[in-house]
């Protein structure tokens, strides 16, 4: 489930919390977004805009590069949806000794999101 919220509902940050969060002086938050994942877990994405705003990522491996993981439930649709949708995929998908899948694709503004397909049937431990 997706919750959209306006940005004007949000606290409008001073001067003291963009300095304390470190946001550029001009940034302002242009959306909100927060996903309900079926669990109850939520994930917010936040789009800002700034004209002192480096749109340049950073390498993978460099301090405070990050990504994200999402579970899916089809791989092949996932991937035949992201390309329809013009966005780069990295890797083909990777198949672990378990049966787990997994690939990496960037957004439109070059995170790299990784999607973790589980097993159809969990592997039982023997042990």
């Amino acid at each position: 489930m997706v919750i959209l919220a306006s940005p004007k509902t949000l606290s409008p940050a001073g001067a003291d919390w963009k300095a304390r969060f470190r946001w550029h002086p001009s940034a302002h938050l242009n959306r909100f977004l927060m996903i309900r994942t079926p669990g109850g877990s939520r994930i917010e994405l936040f789009e800002y805009a700034s004209s002192e705003m480096v749109r340049e990522q950073p390498h993978e491996d460099d301090a405070g590069a990050t990504h994200i993981a999402f579970r899916g439930q089809d791989i092949d649709r996932s991937i035949a949806v992201l390309k329809a949708r013009g966005l780069r995929i990295l890797n083909d998908p990777i198949t672990l000794d378990d049966g787990t899948r997994w690939f990496y694709f960037l957004t439109p503004w070059n995170s790299q999101i990784e999607l973790v397909f589980p097993p159809a049937t969990p592997a039982r431990d023997t042990h």
